[in-house]
This record gives structure tokens, sequence and C-alpha cells, in this order.
């Protein structure tokens, strides 16, 4: 039976000392190693013999870090995101209205996961830009047009030219992991652009202060769900430049390992 290694303290991910681990045991460059470390979270390896898997565990503990093997079939299969729309707090308790028009009430007990991110992602638009003679030439073109009364064009003929512009977009996502009466389901709260009446007095202008607010009342609320480094670099406002995330599929890989642990303790 193929093994995982996960690693099993949920606030114990190091991608150097596992860098280190997977280096001295696969013999290859520490950089190297650190990437595909910081690319798999805290699920290390996912289908070794059982051989190399303890190998890998003693490796890991070498390190200073716990880690567990679990059968491959053991860990969380992430189920499809559903996407939210808006946001309510009422009797008894969350309430979600889902972009595909359902609503669903969520206990506080269902919850098992709070996992967002702040990510900032890159992409290039193509605009259609004027270019043709500067201000200044055509000051001058007018300057000789009214001291000579001859028509002279100075600079470049006046043109369109597409040109591609690289913009950054901010973008605060959440993912809600909820074991409810249909089995295990995923909500994804998308936190640029959401409403925010329900935080009512505590509304502001900032949607990063919102959504800190509605994680702040999500913790509240859930207190036993695990929270992912995202959430918690969130809401206690200290910043992890070494951990950005570097996509969706990033925060995913992460949330997957922390679900993994949480289901199996």
């Amino acid at each position: 039976m193929r093994q995982a290694v996960v690693l099993t303290d949920p606030k114990g991910f190091d991608a150097s000392r596992v860098g280190k681990a997977l280096a001295a045991l696969q013999k290859k460059p520490l950089t190297d190693a650190m990437q595909a470390a910081r690319a798999h979270w805290g699920i290390v390896a996912e289908a070794l013999e059982e051989a190399a898997a303890q190998a890998l565990e003693r490796a890991l503990a070498a390190e200073g870090l716990s880690a567990r093997l679990l059968p491959s079939a053991a860990l969380m299969a992430l189920p499809p995101v559903l996407a939210v729309g808006s946001v309510e707090w009422q009797e008894p308790g969350l309430s979600l209205r889902l972009r595909d028009g359902r609503s669903c009430t969520i206990p506080a007990s269902q919850i098992e996961l709070i996992g967002s991110a702040r990510l900032e992602i890159g992409h290039s638009r193509t605009v259609t830009v004027r270019e043709g003679p500067s201000a200044a030439q055509k000051i001058a073109s007018a300057g000789i047009l009214l001291a000579t009364g001859i028509p002279v064009r100075l600079g470049p003929k006046e043109t369109k030219v597409e040109k591609k512009q690289e913009e950054t977009e901010n973008i605060l996502i959440l993912d809600l992991g909820v074991n409810g009466v249909s089995g295990v389901e995923r909500y994804r709260i998308t936190g640029t652009g959401l409403d925010y009446s329900f935080l009512k007095t505590r509304k502001t202008y900032n949607a990063l202060g919102n959504f800190k607010s509605l994680l702040s009342d999500l913790q509240a609320y859930a207190p036993k769900a695990a929270l992912n480094r995202g959430t918690r670099a969130l809401l206690s406002g200290v910043s992890m430049p070494d951990l950005r995330y570097q996509s969706v599929e990033d925060l995913e890989r992460e949330i997957r390992w922390l679900w993994t642990i949480a289901r199996v303790k």
C-alpha cells in the first residue's frame, strides 16, 4: 500500500527545514528541495513505498518536524467550489446565498476549516493609444504657421498603436471547509467586491479591513475550525513575505493538507 507523508502540526510548516530533509534524503541541491517543499506544503510526499515513507519521516524528525504516514487514499480530495454571492448572519447562524441562486445555513459545528489568502494576480491587456507629435512639436508647428502662414508639421505622423499593459490585481479569497449533511463541501467567498452590509456599523470603505472583520467573525463563530497561515496572518496583522501565495492553486494545496490532518486526528 502506498503511503503519504504529512506534517502533523498545522502551524509547523517550514519550507527550509522540509527542504533540508528532502535534500539530505534525495541527494539533491537544497534550493531545488526547498522549492519542491514550498510547492506541496505539508503533504511532503503522496505515494511512497512504506520503507521510503518511513525514511522520509525520520529525515523530517531529524529537522525537528513531526510527520506521520497515511495511506495515500486517506489524503483529502478537495470538493468542487461552491461560489458564494452574499453573506448574512441570521438565526440560527451563518447564511450564505450561492451564485446559482441557492441558499444555505451553516451551523458552526459543521465548519472544519477557514482558509483565506490575499493574492496579487498579474495580467496583461491590450490598449490602443495614439502616437504622434509631442506637445512641444505641436506648439512649434502652430508658431511657424502664425509667423509665416506656412503649415509645417513637426514630428511623426499621428497613428494608432496597440500596446500591452501589465497590471496587478489584488484578490481576497476565503474558502470554508464544511462537513454537512450532504458530505464535505467547500464554499468560496471572494472578498473583493463582496457586499459587506452584514457588518452593519463595522463596515468601512476598505475592502481588506472588511475582509478581516469577516474572518474574525467566522473564527469566533467556529472556534474549533482549522485556520490556514493566510487567515492567521490576516487576523494578526503579521506579514509573511517568505510565504506569499503564488496562486489560487497554491492556497488549495495548503487547504488540502490542513483539511486532511484535521479529519484524520
